[in-house]
């Protein structure tokens, strides 16, 4: 049996069509890493729409998918950047772990890359 269906759009920034369909993709692989991954992946998501949700909380219809689909975005692209983060940091272990200045000065950029990544991703 057929049912009816009805379009539903909304305005966004003109990369929007790319990060959400970069996002559907990333989000399935991501959850598949593991479950500290999709715990992860579940709490950015949390985070991000009680986020939104003050910003904005008298929404009608396009509005509401908008924001879901915005947190969506936001919360995948944190968690990949994250684990992006987290393997530039295994890479400088492998890499410097003998040398104990060099860990630390490696060790303090990739903090001050998170830091950034924090930043952006409250805003």
């Amino acid at each position: 049996m057929s049912t009816a269906e009805k379009t539903y759009s909304f305005r966004a920034p003109a990369d929007f069509g790319d990060r959400l369909a970069t996002a559907r993709d990333a989000w399935m692989d991501l959850a598949a890493r593991g479950p500290d991954v999709a715990r992860w992946l579940d709490r950015e998501l949390s985070m991000e729409l009680a986020r939104q949700r003050r910003r904005a909380p008298r929404l009608n219809q396009a509005a509401f998918l908008r924001l879901l689909a915005e947190a969506l975005v936001r919360a995948t692209e944190h968690v990949a950047e994250g684990l992006e983060l987290a393997e530039r940091e295994r890479e400088i272990q492998a890499r410097t772990g003998q040398d104990p200045e060099a860990s630390e000065w490696a060790r303090a950029g990739v903090e001050l890359l998170a830091d950034a990544h924090r930043r952006d991703s409250e805003t």
